[in-house]
């Protein structure tokens, strides 16, 4: 299918973004869920425990309430931007598809309660089985978001990113409901099926962050491609650099401020500097995304920084808003515009 600048004669970053698929552009507030989430991981999870010590812990207060109000807007941004993200799921149905949109409905509405209630409450109002319920239907409703895009897409990168997310979807449920049972009933099976969920699911998460900066790297007729270009190298070089710095001062306690900031086991301990590559060049391409003229490009990218923000099957309620985010931005990208849709697909 030819690009709209094709039909109008025009070329295609000369096309009004008000005349693409509302569903093609990034939803309302995501931007700012997406970079108040990496602020907020940065500042929580990586910067404040690896570098303040329990001596200067008074000195650290202003990072601390810094990272809180940032986790706050993120959680904020990021209800509006799911609120708006499922809609195309919600909208002009057909009768033998009510059912799909009471699910996304609901499961949407679970989400939202928790991630609200999370941020604007004190602690002690929020007990372990509204966040249970709530991380189950987050990875459910990227599940069932992510199936019914599956495939629709005739980007292969995007086809593999969506595939990936239905895994790491799936893999983050089965291991959660399987890490709760075997706490409760220490069997060894429930174990072992947690720790294949999880190898599993974290393989799918890198496969998605891969696929996902493939997908913002892929458009070279883009206007600002230069700018771009020389903004990624910039950002890449800097993320490097940290990343080694970072390794540097905190030695084998990286290991630990991986797996808190992105849950992530499989290297964590053999081989933490692994991980640099794929999140250093992920952020680049990511923040450098952001410049780009085309509005779905710009989906692209704030769906690889929500994923980077928010790790493998996040525990924490503004993780988890952040991730389920994540993945229906990727699935948004996949979802048939009405000139696109064939009979019987989601449109």
């Amino acid at each position: 299918m030819k690009a709209p600048g094709h039909i109008t004669g025009m070329p295609p970053h000369a096309v009004s973004e008000s005349n693409q698929a509302p569903v093609l552009r990034p939803p309302a507030l995501s931007t700012l869920c997406a970079l108040a989430a990496l602020c907020a991981t940065l500042l929580s999870q990586v910067i404040v425990p690896g570098f303040a010590d329990q001596a200067e812990h008074q000195a650290w207060l202003p990072a601390i309430r810094w990272g809180n109000f940032l986790t706050l807007a993120s959680a904020l941004a990021g209800c509006v931007s799911l609120t708006y993200a499922v809609m195309p799921w919600l909208e002009h149905r057909a009768p033998q598809q009510r059912g799909q949109v009471l699910l996304v409905a609901g499961l949407a509405a679970v989400v939202l309660y928790v991630a609200g209630s999370a941020a604007l409450l004190d602690r002690t109002h929020i007990n372990a089985g509204e966040v249970f319920l709530g991380l189950g239907s987050a990875h459910f409703l990227g599940f069932v978001l992510s199936t019914s895009v599956l495939l629709q897409s005739e980007r292969l990168w995007l086809r593999v990113a969506v595939t990936a997310n239905t895994v790491q979807a799936l893999s983050g449920l089965v291991g959660q409901v399987s890490e709760t049972l075997s706490r409760a009933t220490m069997s060894p099976w429930q174990f072992q099926v947690s720790a294949v969920a999880h190898g599993l699911g974290e393989l799918a998460f890198w496969v998605s962050l891969v696929a996902l900066t493939t997908g913002v790297l892929s458009r070279p007729d883009d206007p600002r491609r230069r700018p771009i270009q020389l903004t990624a190298l910039l950002l890449l070089g800097a993320t490097a650099t940290s990343y080694a710095l970072l390794s540097l001062r905190l030695g084998r306690s990286l290991s630990l401020i991986l797996y808190n900031a992105l849950r992530v086991r499989l290297l964590v301990e053999s081989w933490p500097l692994a991980y640099g590559v794929p999140l250093c060049v992920g952020l680049a391409v990511g923040l450098a995304g952001l410049l780009a003229a085309e509005a779905q490009r710009r989906q692209w990218a704030l769906a690889l920084l929500l994923l980077i923000a928010a790790g493998y099957a996040p525990r924490a309620p503004a993780h988890m808003l952040t991730f389920v985010l994540a993945l229906t931005l990727t699935a948004r990208s996949a979802f048939p515009t009405p000139a696109q849709a064939p009979a019987g697909s989601p449109s």
